[in-house]
């Protein structure tokens, strides 16, 4: 089977430049996975998406100009198939939830430690 047939493609929204690049370096170097955009706000979310359709965005909830729980919805609006998981500093239930209400798929906690994103505790 060929790398293409199996990659995932995401997409990274968030407005802090160390994160957003470790990130990114992160997918460029994993198998399977590769970031086709990274945006530091959600103003031309639409146009860029539509341009690199991910399968999957990786999506902070506290971005500036318009929140992450605002740019769900239009995600979700206008591309239904595209996963959007959330990536917040926040453990907020009310932010969580309404960002999962408005269609997210889940969320991950910034401050949780890589091997715990991978599903390993130890």
């Amino acid at each position: 089977m060929s790398n293409f047939a199996t990659m995932i493609k995401v997409a990274i929204v968030e407005d802090n430049a160390n994160l957003r690049n470790g990130l990114e370096s992160l997918f460029n170097k994993t198998d399977g996975m590769k970031c086709v955009v990274t945006l530091t706000n959600l103003l031309n979310v639409v146009s860029e998406i539509g341009k690199h359709l991910p399968d999957i965005i990786l999506m902070d909830i506290g971005l500036p100009h318009i929140s992450g729980i605002e740019g769900v919805r239009t995600v979700k609006s206008n591309f239904p198939q595209i996963q959007v998981l959330m990536f917040t500093v926040f453990e907020d239930d009310d932010k969580i939830f309404d960002a999962i209400r408005a269609g997210a798929s889940g969320y991950l906690l910034k401050k949780t430690p890589p091997r715990r994103h991978c599903g390993r505790d130890s």
